[in-house]
């Protein structure tokens, strides 16, 4: 009885050291685990507070600029972005070349967007300009300056670009969008 009782004393034993090791294992694994989310969760913050600080610097870059060229390279990206973010561009002067489109009494600057659907054939911003323009055809190249403004349609915001300058351009620049 004696061998028994060392032996189930031994293999009590073990069991309480495997028992006692998985403990310690599951107990490391679960501090790991908590050090890993807070270094994720910080890191996040960090990426949080630097797009924060790019688009506070993007907002200055945008007030101290006097004019804002849309060009060839970011031409779909910034348009988005006016449309996106309108309150951050109102009243800013603003410089975009494209061919020159209308529709009934709507006239646009425009260039070729990704033609997949009948809609996304072009890519434009509406102007609108006080001034008799000298006779412009279709899909004539023009450079539009003006502020872009705010506006209302059937309950609809708008956003447009109120034309102090309308000019039919020489040189075309790119006609579709470089992005």
């Amino acid at each position: 009885m004696k061998k028994e009782n060392k032996n189930e004393i031994k293999n009590k034993k073990i069991i309480y050291i495997i028992a006692l090791i998985v403990i310690i294992v599951l107990i490391v694994l679960t501090v790991l685990n908590l050090n890993s989310k807070e270094s994720t969760s910080q890191i996040a913050n960090e990426n949080n507070v630097q797009s924060e600080n790019d688009v506070q610097n993007e907002n200055t870059l945008l007030s101290k600029s006097e004019k804002i060229v849309v060009g060839d390279n970011l031409f779909l990206s910034q348009l988005n972005n006016m449309y996106l973010n309108p309150k951050d561009y109102k009243n800013k002067t603003v410089e975009i070349e494209g061919f020159y489109l209308s529709s009934e009494s709507y006239k646009f600057v425009a260039r070729y967007g990704a033609a997949c659907c009948p809609g996304d054939t072009y890519i434009y911003m509406e102007y609108r300009y006080d001034e008799e323009m000298e006779l412009v055809d279709i899909e004539d190249w023009i450079k539009v300056t003006g502020t872009v403004e705010l506006g209302m349609s059937d309950l609809t915001p708008f956003v447009y670009i109120k034309a102090t300058s309308v000019e039919k351009m020489d040189i075309r620049g790119n006609e579709k969008p470089l992005n």
